[in-house]
């Protein structure tokens, strides 16, 4: 007796198992989701399209034709949204991830390009009276070239802190004298106060003003009474007790590490690959970044595949960080990169995943912390650690930032082995001087607060510490 093979499972089979299943994601429909995948369904039909076949070319000339049909392009974006979870439950996650690089594509708008430092620079210049913008309009073009002859070079941050100080210093004397006196920053130094600064910021402001004067606007001018002030204030501020201590900010830097890590899996095991879940691996990313090489914001910042960051065999990562994106005198800054190779297998492993399934959908460029705003440009410093402070507040309680990282590294090291940690630690965070590293990173309080680096440097945790070449950066 002849049998009737069976019709094997059609799309809307497999999209309706999967809803059953639980395995759509949260708030969606599932009429919305059976209703992407017929629009679907009639397009290619229509086109002569096979509707088996899901290809970027396919599901872009879908959405262009979605667009022409309607008003409102948000109805477009939304049905093809609802599209792109019906795909990823419909045909293989992998195979429907590109769609989210497509919608993206297609609702970014063209962004300028965020400012760089010396721009930063220049703006703050810009709000400098007329008397003073011409001797700090001269420093900013000696220090972006520095010749060998100036006698002065100044960082494009140190420019801008300055110049900022300077205006709130006119502004506070209005009227009166604007040459630096000890009355004049006691009185200052007393309305900040009054304000609620802080004694640090206090501090820094006298200190900035009075550097300001003595460096650019008159040179052959010491002023010794506002000095005596300035400094004064910051030797109180060093021994005043921080609003929100070094040592509340620290945690273990392992656990900073094991959460990127997880963040990262909990990424690839999604149903649906879309530009959330895409970000969500980058962020879990830049925390296991930051914790592996503890470097600050502006060097995670110039983190590019194939230029700055080398994929290596045996699961050993090199980093080559040019001397503009370190901490370094702005004359030094001309060096020699600095590099590091470290060994780390499930960063390795990470990083291989994101370049290859993830990266591609945001865009096609090769810096590794894309911006889900602009496709044209990499996340900014700022916006890296504002991720990071706003991640490890959601999960681990505390909101701490790219450079507190550095002090759980520091701590941790120094914790777990008392007599050579100092060293250790002093050489991952690249300090000429460890007394820098003992003074500012070491937040020990005789508690293994940052336990599990040991593991780190014995290889068996997070890959080895980083070897570094301290030739170019001592």
């Amino acid at each position: 007796m002849a049998t009737i093979a069976e019709n094997p499972p059609s799309r809307h089979d497999h999209l309706a198992a999967a809803i059953v299943a639980g395995r759509a994601p949260a708030g969606m429909r599932p009429g919305a989701l059976r209703a992407a995948l017929t629009a679907w369904d009639a397009w290619s039909e229509a086109r002569g399209h096979d509707p088996d076949a899901l290809t970027p070319q396919a599901a872009a000339d879908f959405l262009a034709a979605r667009l022409t049909e309607v008003d409102n392009p948000r109805t477009a974006f939304a049905g093809f949204a609802d599209f792109q979870v019906a795909a990823a439950l419909t045909w293989e996650v992998a195979q429907a991830a590109p769609l989210a690089s497509i919608l993206r594509e297609a609702r970014m708008t063209e962004k300028s390009a965020p400012a760089d430092r010396w721009s930063r620079a220049a703006v703050a210049v810009a709000g400098l009276p007329d008397d003073w913008r011409g001797p700090f309009e001269t420093l900013l073009t000696v220090s972006q070239t520095k010749p060998r002859s100036a006698p002065l070079v100044w960082s494009a941050a140190r420019i801008a802190s300055v110049a900022s100080a300077l205006r709130m210093w006119r502004a506070f004397r209005g009227t009166s004298s604007l040459t630096p006196t000890a009355g004049g920053f006691s009185d200052w130094a007393r309305a900040m106060e009054a304000a609620g600064a802080a004694p640090m910021s206090i501090a820094a402001y006298l200190g900035r003003v009075l550097a300001g004067f003595e460096k650019v606007l008159t040179p052959d001018i010491v002023y010794d009474g506002p000095a005596v002030i300035a400094d004064r204030h910051r030797v109180s501020a060093m021994r005043a007790p921080r609003v929100r201590s070094a040592a509340r900010r620290t945690m273990p830097a392992s656990t900073v590490y094991a959460l990127g890590i997880a963040m990262t899996a909990e990424a690839e095991a999604a149903p649906v690959r879309r530009i959330r879940t895409a970000s969500l691996f980058r962020d879990g990313l830049l925390l296991a970044q930051a914790a592996a090489l503890p470097e600050r914001a502006r060097a995670l910042s110039a983190l590019v595949f194939d230029v700055t960051l080398h994929l290596e065999a045996d699961d050993f990562i090199h980093y080559a960080i040019p001397g503009e994106a370190l901490k370094r005198s702005e004359r030094r800054k001309a060096a020699a990169a600095f590099h590091a190779r470290l060994r780390n297998p499930r960063l390795h492993r990470a990083l291989t995943v994101w370049r290859d399934a993830f990266r591609p959908m945001f865009d096609d460029q090769p810096w590794l912390f894309p911006s889900g705003q602009n496709r044209d440009h990499p996340l900014t410093e700022e916006s890296l650690g504002e991720i990071v402070r706003r991640v490890t507040a959601a999960r681990l309680g505390q909101r701490i930032s790219i450079h507190d990282i550095r002090g759980c590294v520091a701590t941790e090291l120094i914790e777990t082995d008392p007599a050579r940690g100092a060293a250790q630690a002093s050489a991952v965070l690249r300090h000429r001087d460890p007394a820098v590293t003992r003074e500012h990173y070491d937040h020990a309080e005789g508690l293994v607060a940052c336990a599990g680096w040991d593991a780190a440097v014995k290889r068996r945790v997070c890959g080895d510490r980083p070897d570094l070449d301290l030739g170019a950066d001592t």
